[in-house]
């Protein structure tokens, strides 16, 4: 499951950076794309506290990302760019880096600060 983070983590940044570089207005289409693995994470996520952290800080984390869900269904509905980027880039990416080792960001360009 590692790689398949690490993958949508570098999708997510890649649609962001190109969004912004190439000032394209594809963002949200280009996120219904990524849904898929989007589901696949967030079904592996929800699938149980197999993570040995306390369970009321993962239900926590489960209501929040389900939270999330919600905001990039609305914002597919809805046509609505910077909902579905906060989403992304704020919501999904966060859990993304809890599962990806602090090695793979070591050397990596920051593309915005």
């Amino acid at each position: 499951m590692e790689e398949k983070i690490k993958q949508l983590y570098m999708e997510i940044n890649y649609i962001g950076y190109r969004r912004l570089e190439s000032r394209k207005n594809d963002y949200i289409e280009q996120a219904k794309k990524r849904l898929p693995m989007i589901e696949e994470f967030t079904t592996w996520f929800l699938s149980g506290n197999q993570f040995g952290i306390e369970d009321e800080l993962y239900q926590a984390l489960q209501a929040n990302l389900l939270t999330i869900l919600d905001d990039i269904v609305t914002a597919a509905k809805e046509n609505d760019t910077v909902l579905m980027l906060d989403a992304l880039e704020s919501g999904i990416s966060e859990y993304l880096t809890m599962f990806v080792p602090e090695e793979y960001f070591a050397g990596k360009k920051v593309l915005v600060q």
